[in-house]
């Protein structure tokens, strides 16, 4: 028997004679009625999608389709200029503009409704600043819907000091939110792109596609770090066997009283070569690489035997704000405690003086050692003062090398006022000292920071390595 609801000519008779009931339609779905709509355009404009017309080729063909046809061509096209919109404003920026003065008030103030605006204030030859500008770079490619622009401080602020270069300022329609003034509020040159990009989203400045803060890697454990960077591997239960090189150093733990315990540390130099051995004691960030180096140097050119304690017991900042934190949780007491336990490593090593140097943070450390160390024969601190209930600095009765920068901003800390007041102290209580103050701001010495000035850096060093040499003598 034929199917009743087959397509053939017979059947359709019989509808016609009302013996079969009329042929059920089958409903179109939306889906298969924009099918219908591009297939049929696509043949009367030599085959294009609709992604391809433009809006004019659109128009044409609205007189061509059924009314329903027509509603779904009236919405695609809305959203096709939408789209088309959306696509005009996300390529209206894209680049960093540099912009002048007289600028000022078009770029920023008058940027426009729903506008974020970063200002870039920068000097040439300020490698954080070239840094920065670079990070930028790439932002403003990625965000092209936020506006980055930049502007030489003595273009667009007169009289604007360097220390507080770089610095950005954040607008939003013509109303800053933000501003971050100085290396410090940038991390120095360990600032990645993605640092940055962070920084400006939790303004609101830029939607990143970050899933976590940067920052939150900035604090690590880095003792498998420090033993695949160590310039030996220390195969041996005996120390002295791998010291055959002045450069050569190694990973030792050295005991102390810390309550912590015991406390790494990174042992460079030859005792066979030299009986004066030096403590050397990391800024705020931690015992980086940085500052092994710089032990390693002092050690290959005094000749010393330095010995470089981690006081924060493995862990790295790579940002202000961790590292301040890492310093603000400092057990002082323990660490001095450590330092000490350094003096008595070298002096069993078979040093015969020790001495200690320190920058920044291990500054202030090295002024306290001097005071209530009394293994220690001879103190270098470097821009960093401890507080008086840390070391009362008119007890030290050892000689005395004290390091600063006139250009210092660490104000409580290393500031010229504080340079002023501990430089009377000593003087007033007779202490045998040396004040050097050199043109350079903090951190002069540390070869990764902003603040870096080889000339004060040269200068500096070379009086440590005198100063060590002549008051280390056994």
């Amino acid at each position: 028997m034929q199917d009743p609801n087959e397509d053939t000519q017979w059947n359709d008779v019989l509808r016609a004679k009302g013996i079969l009931p009329p042929k059920e339609e089958k409903e179109i779905t939306e889906d298969e009625i924009i099918k219908l709509v591009e297939s049929t355009i696509k043949e009367k404009t030599t085959d294009k999608s609709l992604e391809e017309l433009t809006l004019d080729e659109l128009d044409e063909q609205e007189d061509e389709i059924d009314e329903e046809e027509e509603r779904i061509f009236q919405e695609y096209r809305r959203q096709r200029m939408l789209e088309m919109k959306a696509a005009n404003l996300a390529a209206k920026y894209g680049d960093v503009l540099e912009i002048s003065k007289e600028d000022y008030v078009t770029e920023v103030n008058k940027a426009g409704e729903g506008v974020w605006v970063i200002l870039h204030v920068y000097k040439c030859g300020i490698p954080l600043c070239t840094l920065i500008n670079q990070h930028l770079t790439g932002l403003a490619r990625k965000f092209p819907q936020t506006k980055f622009i930049k502007s030489i401080s003595s273009v667009c602020i007169p009289n604007y000091p360097d220390k507080n270069l770089p610095t950005i300022f954040v607008y939003f329609e013509g109303n800053i939110k933000k501003q971050f003034v100085g290396p410090f509020a940038f991390g120095g040159m360990k600032l990645t792109i993605d640092d940055l990009e962070w920084m400006l989203s939790e303004v609101g400045a830029v939607k990143t596609t970050l899933e976590c803060c940067p920052k939150k890697e900035g604090i690590r454990d880095v003792m498998d770090m420090a033993v695949k960077s160590s310039r030996i591997t220390d195969d041996s239960d005996d120390e002295d066997d791998c010291l055959h090189k002045t450069t050569m150093s190694k990973n030792v733990t050295i005991p102390s009283e810390n309550k912590q315990g015991d406390c790494p540390g990174v042992l460079s130099g030859d005792p066979a070569k030299t009986k004066r051995g030096l403590i050397v004691l990391q800024e705020w960030w931690g015992m980086n690489q940085q500052i092994q180096d710089e032990a390693a140097d002092l050690a290959s050119r005094g000749p010393f035997v330095t010995l470089v304690p981690d006081l924060y017991r493995g862990k790295l900042a790579t940002d202000n704000e961790e590292a301040g934190h890492l310093m603000n949780n400092l057990d002082w007491e323990g660490a001095i405690q450590d330092i000490q336990g350094c003096a008595k490593y070298l002096l069993n090593l078979g040093c015969k003086k020790i001495g200690v140097t320190g920058f920044c943070m291990g500054g202030a450390l090295a002024f306290a050692s001097a005071v209530r160390v009394p293994e220690i024969n001879a103190s270098a601190p470097f821009y960093g003062i401890p507080g008086e209930a840390i070391a009362d600095v008119t007890k030290i009765k050892i000689p005395l090398q004290c390091h600063f920068g006139k250009n210092d901003n660490v104000v409580g800390f290393s500031s010229p006022v504080e340079q002023e007041a501990v430089r009377k102290k000593l003087d007033n209580a007779k202490v045998k000292h040396e004040f050097h103050v050199y043109d350079a701001g903090h951190a002069f010495t540390n070869t990764t920071s902003p603040g870096f000035h080889k000339e004060s850096c040269d200068l500096a060093l070379g009086r440590l390595i005198k100063f060590m040499n002549e008051n280390l003598q056994a």
